[in-house]
């Protein structure tokens, strides 16, 4: 945190006159505190477990959004995983009329989320927002994306990962990077947008190579009626796991989160689904309610395999005490049903509290 304070320090002080800029600062402090009830807790020795647990979530953040002109933009943030600094948001955005050119370190297209708050003790990243349990969404990437309107298309890092059950001494090759698209229509009481993505890269071990592409469609929406509202959406995909954040298993084969398995010979495909829904209601400007419930299921297409699934539902209550000051109370259960190391089971009732600033 020292070392995070110097350097916005020196951002103030030394920037150059010339290159003026308006810079808007902001920060959110999150604490989660939730009661939990865990069968078979993989996190610990897969014993059955009772916690209180109290932690800042890892989305707790500080960062600006930096103005040079209207047509050049940044934006930084750093968040606080394991109460430690990190790089969450880091780039630059330039309108050059048509469109918007992304330079850096942001959100990639798939970006669907809901408001679930609890975080799956273990992941410390807060806010889990069903993110690994049937929504679309990869976080924040390095990446190089131009929007267009309602398109937004990506050049994404990719990510080389399998569940590698053959010899040791596999290598990688990469030879281009993800491809990530959004499409977004809009209206005065409604949104829907389709998705799509595309990956692909070589393995090899000795003599032995394959290579592992990976693909996801999906659509999401939302529809506002009266004070009430609804979300829906859904996806399909190959080794979806090197495209979004997915677990249906905590299995250190890591068949459960929606990757191939290379043996050392052959690549075997993991193929995957995921949907989810929520609905709230906005009694007035103290109290909203939502209930939301996903589901993701993954199964190697093998002779004999067996599909991971895991399932999440949850009630919340969002209250805000004071402009930027919130409590949300929630209750929730998560049903990871993986093969070889059984059944993980949460069951957690507690509270979020929140300050933006």
């Amino acid at each position: 945190m020292k070392k995070l304070i110097v350097m916005l320090t020196a951002i103030v002080i030394y920037a150059n006159p010339a290159f003026s800029a308006d810079w808007n600062f902001y920060g959110s402090a999150k604490v989660s505190t939730y009661y939990s009830k865990i069968d078979n807790d993989l996190f610990n020795g897969s014993a059955d477990t009772k916690n209180f647990e109290q932690n800042l979530q890892g989305n707790s953040r500080i960062g600006a959004r930096v103005k040079v002109s209207d047509q050049l933009k940044g934006y930084f943030e750093y968040g606080a995983i394991g109460g430690n600094a990190n790089i969450r948001l880091l780039y630059g955005q330039w309108n050059f009329g048509a469109g918007k050119l992304i330079v850096g370190q942001a959100y990639t297209p798939f970006l669907v989320t809901t408001n679930q708050a609890y975080n799956l003790n273990g992941l410390n990243l807060g806010d889990t927002n069903m993110a690994y349990f049937g929504t679309m969404y990869a976080g924040r990437e390095a990446l190089i994306g131009l929007k267009f309107g309602g398109l937004y298309v990506a050049a994404v890092e990719q990510e080389d990962d399998v569940y590698d059950s053959g010899p040791a001494g596999s290598t990688t090759e990469i030879m281009t990077p993800e491809l990530h698209a959004r499409y977004m229509f809009k209206g005065s009481k409604w949104m829907t947008q389709v998705l799509g993505g595309l990956s692909r890269f070589e393995i090899g071990n000795g003599g032995n190579e394959g290579d592992v592409t990976s693909y996801l469609v999906g659509a999401s929406g939302r529809l506002m009626i009266g004070k009430g509202y609804i979300t829906g959406g859904g996806w399909v995909g190959q080794n979806a796991g090197n495209l979004i954040d997915q677990f249906v298993s905590l299995h250190p084969n890591k068949s459960g989160q929606h990757l191939a398995n290379w043996d050392g010979t052959t690549v075997t495909d993991n193929d995957g689904l995921g949907v989810h829904f929520s609905a709230g209601y906005v009694f007035n400007e103290t109290i909203k309610m939502e209930c939301g419930y996903g589901y993701t299921r993954s199964e190697l297409d093998s002779v004999g395999s067996v599909d991971d699934d895991a399932r999440v539902y949850y009630l919340q209550s969002v209250i805000t005490l004071a402009p930027g000051v919130m409590v949300v109370p929630e209750i929730g259960r998560i049903d990871l049903n993986g093969t070889g190391m059984g059944d993980l089971d949460v069951t957690y009732a507690g509270m979020k509290w929140q300050v933006n600033f």
